[in-house]
């Protein structure tokens, strides 16, 4: 995990995800990896996210909370 920030709508970086599972109830997920990558700068911010479930490229000016 490389993150930096001191808000969660500032943060950028990249985080690596091995091996998650989870579970509720009746529901189970489980994936071998997750990459998320986080840059920002004063046009776009831009948040992209590998797995072997999905691909997710999220790109333009947000505010996460």
């Amino acid at each position: 995990m490389n993150i930096q920030g001191t808000d969660v709508n500032e943060l950028f970086g990249a985080v690596k995800i091995n091996n998650l599972s989870y579970q509720k109830g009746d529901v189970f997920f489980e994936t071998k990896n997750i990459d998320v990558d986080i840059s920002r700068n004063e046009q776009n911010d831009s948040i992209r996210v590998r797995s072997e479930i999905t691909d997710v490229d999220l790109v333009g000016k947000f505010d996460l909370l």
